[in-house]
C-alpha cells in the first residue's frame, strides 16, 4: 500500500467523522438531544486482504462511537454505529462473478444485503425504539462475521 492510499482512506473515513460530529454536536448540545449514527463496516470485525487502511478506519470509527456516546450521553445525545456487510450497490459491480459467488458462500443467509436492510436498522435507531441505545455497533451482514 502506498502512503498516499493510506492517507486518502484515513481522511475520507476517519477525519470526516470528526468533522461532521464537530459541525453538528454544538446544536445537539444546545438542544439537549440528538442521535448520531456512524457508518462503519463489517470489515472492522472480519478482515479482507488488501484493506488494512479501510479496516483500521472502520474499527477506529467504532471506538469513536463508543467514546463519544459516553461523553455526550448526559446531554441526551445517543451515538451508535452501523456496520454493513456486503450490500448490493454499485460498489460491488466491479467484482468478478466467480469472486462474488465465493463471497456469497460465506454469508449464512445466502444473499447480499440491500440498502433497505441498512435503512430499516437506521430507522429503528432513530425511532422511539432506539431511545435507550447508545454506544453500540449493529452488524448487518447476513451472518458473515458470525
Amino acid at each position: 500500500m502506498k502512503e498516499e492510499e493510506w492517507h486518502n482512506v484515513i481522511s475520507t473515513n476517519l477525519s470526516s467523522v470528526y468533522l461532521v460530529n464537530h459541525a453538528f454536536l454544538p446544536e445537539m448540545l444546545t438542544a439537549g438531544e440528538g442521535c448520531i449514527i456512524h457508518m462503519s463496516s463489517v470489515t472492522a470485525f472480519k478482515a479482507n486482504s488488501g484493506q488494512v487502511n479501510y479496516a483500521a478506519t472502520k474499527a477506529a470509527m467504532i471506538g469513536i462511537t463508543r467514546s463519544l456516546a459516553v461523553e455526550v450521553g448526559r446531554f441526551n445525545i445517543r451515538v451508535n454505529a452501523v456496520a454493513p456487510g456486503l450490500i448490493d450497490t454499485e460498489m460491488l459491480d466491479h467484482i468478478p462473478a466467480p469472486h462474488k459467488k465465493k463471497l456469497l458462500s460465506n454469508i449464512p443467509l445466502g444473499r447480499l444485503g440491500s440498502v433497505e436492510d441498512i435503512a430499516l436498522t437506521i430507522n429503528f435507531l432513530l425511532s422511539p425504539g432506539g431511545r435507550y441505545i447508545t454506544g453500540q455497533t449493529f452488524v448487518i451482514d447476513g451472518g458473515m462475521a458470525a
